[in-house]
């Protein structure tokens, strides 16, 4: 009788232990690259039932798509690992190594939210993680060349694409004074209520993030019809 009791004992012990789902994680939290570089992301089983199947994943709009990489860890039997895109493909200079997905040369468009997600017989868990890719400022204005007469108003906007907060700063090419009236906004609008002969002149955009900046101009002529 005690050896039968035991062996029950033992039996859901090893139930317990054996039928666990997988609980994952993933390293580094918030990771921030820039254009170019490379960035690692860890997804890491830190309990549950072997086998265990690894998904990574990654939402957007564009079709399913993905590679497969199967991978070996230690134990028996051996895990299998899959690299996923969830509505995506993963990017193409991309490598698996373990529970590892390494990106390398990034863009703007790997940006988004990565899905580790792992999977035994017992359930499955998933882990998010979202990448930002850092970008400087791209600056351009709504055009190039403008003529007016003596008391128009005058509105330039000056655009630019990148890793926000982006700042703008409008000056006068050759180091001219702007306008006394002159105002510019924080999205990059520069405005002057009316214009005069000496306001002639090319003008400036800086549009400067945290990563670097960038320049547009727009040449104003200012004279009578």
């Amino acid at each position: 009788m005690k050896v039968v009791t035991a062996a029950l004992i033992l039996s859901a012990v090893l139930t317990a232990v054996c039928g666990q789902s997988p609980v994952v994680s993933v390293r580094p939290r918030a990771p921030a690259v820039r254009l170019g570089e490379t960035v690692s992301l860890q997804c890491r089983v830190s309990s549950g039932s072997q086998p265990v199947q690894l998904e990574w994943r990654r939402t957007s709009s564009q079709p399913l798509g993905g590679t497969r990489d199967p991978l070996c860890f230690s134990g028996s039997p051996a895990p299998v690992i899959s690299w996923w895109k969830l509505r995506a493909p993963l990017p193409w200079q991309h490598s698996v190594s373990g529970g590892i997905l390494t990106l390398s040369n990034v863009g703007r468009q790997d940006s988004g939210q990565y899905i580790c997600n792992a999977t035994n017989a017992a359930g499955f868990s998933e882990a998010y993680v979202q990448l930002e890719v850092d970008s400087p400022p791209y600056a351009t204005t709504l055009t190039d060349e403008i003529a007016a007469r003596p008391g128009d108003a005058l509105r330039l906007q000056c655009l630019a694409h990148g890793t926000h907060p982006i700042r703008f700063r409008w000056t006068r090419v050759g180091g001219a004074s702007m306008s006394p009236g002159a105002e510019s906004t924080k999205d990059g609008l520069l405005k002057i209520p009316r214009l005069k002969a000496s306001d002639s002149g090319t003008y400036k955009c800086a549009a400067t993030n945290h990563v670097g900046s960038s320049e547009a101009l727009t040449k104003v002529t200012v004279r009578r019809a």
